[in-house]
């Protein structure tokens, strides 16, 4: 059985620690129930993986920040045709209802460039 990926914003250190919440072992449990402990207490944000990739092959999480190029089409009512191509660079924060969204805002376009604890500038 495949555990469960997490990434965890310890606060104080300002840093990102991933691992398997894969729960095989007494050791596993005691970890999980020691970082609940720390999310209960407010020292540290999880992250859960969504289960998708980056073009890059970067794992994407909860949280993190996307940038994703887009054609905005502005269409002419009059004469029923797209009268103008505007791209652009859209940046989303992802969020745990997202995978059912994301996979047609194509995962492979997209590149993390943050997360809202690290980069909140970002956003």
């Amino acid at each position: 059985m495949k555990g469960v990926k997490f990434r965890a914003y310890i606060k104080r250190r300002h840093e990102n620690y991933n691992f398997d919440a894969g729960m095989y072992g007494w050791e596993d449990v005691k970890t999980w129930a020691y970082l609940w402990d720390m999310v209960e207490e407010g020292l540290i944000e999880l992250m859960q993986f969504i289960g998708l990739q980056d073009k890059c092959g970067v794992d994407i999480y909860e949280g993190d920040i996307v940038e994703f190029d887009v054609v905005n089409m502005i269409w002419d009512e009059d004469k029923h045709e797209v009268k103008e191509h505007r791209p652009e660079t859209w940046r989303r924060v992802i969020e745990w209802k997202a995978p059912k969204f994301i996979k047609h805002w194509y995962p492979e376009k997209m590149k993390v460039v943050g997360n809202i604890y690290e980069n909140p500038d970002r956003r």
